[in-house]
């Protein structure tokens, strides 16, 4: 089995060897001698190829408010989105030789995010680590009446690739992750919903046998 490493994450593994090392008697001992040395961290890959497979983008629930009723008249929506999924940017590969930014970069160019002349630090694509904003329910206000619920969702992109450095370097594999689309939706308890992200809020805040709940009988 493969161990994947964060990307981030890499230099700190790498320079975290242990203090002690083990003499010909078996025993630690807590110095090294004076001509010893630390193996080196490799160096980062510099350009070359990404090959990529099972990539996919989904929806995803991210954030969830308590049912709200409203009546005639409409209102604003007040009850404050709870997050249920925090969503980040991230690149895993087998060796810290991997430039994250790069490999979203390249993620971005196959999913139609980006073209070859944009530059990679422009892209929030690419930022590693970068989460969905917080979401002010407050802003939403709506003109008639029902039981509504706000809800947040997010689009991931994600899928796995191969790596080539034009040193030719052994190939490294790894999983990058980012997301395209965040944005904010309304519900009615009292109406059926389409899609999956919908009716997945709708389970965590509607009551139970509400017709945003059921299924819709084509399913």
């Amino acid at each position: 089995m493969k161990r994947f490493i964060p990307i981030g994450a890499a230099l700190l593994t790498l320079g975290a060897g242990a203090t002690a090392c083990t003499g010909d008697s078996g025993t630690d001992r807590a110095d090294k001698p004076a001509h010893s040395k630390s193996a080196a961290p490799e160096k980062r890959c510099e350009g070359g190829t990404y090959t990529w497979s099972d990539v996919r983008e989904r929806d995803v629930l991210t954030g969830v408010a308590e049912v709200q009723e409203i009546g005639p008249e409409g209102g604003k929506l007040t009850q404050p989105v709870k997050v249920v999924r925090r969503p980040k940017t991230d690149v895993t590969a087998e060796r810290p030789v991997i430039d994250g930014r790069a490999a979203l970069f390249s993620l971005a160019r196959k999913v139609g995010q980006a073209e070859a002349e944009d530059r990679p630090q422009d892209l929030a694509f690419t930022d590693v680590g970068r989460a969905p904003a917080d979401v002010d329910s407050n802003v939403t206000s709506v003109d008639g009446p029902g039981d509504l619920v706000v809800y947040t969702s997010t689009r991931i992109v994600e899928g796995d690739f191969r790596h080539v450095c034009r040193s030719g370097d052994a190939p490294t594999t790894g999983h990058a992750t980012s997301w395209s689309v965040d944005g904010v939706g309304v519900l009615d308890c009292g109406e059926a919903v389409d899609g999956r992200v919908a009716r997945e809020a709708a389970r965590a805040s509607c009551p139970p046998g509400s017709a945003a709940v059921e299924e819709p009988e084509d399913a």
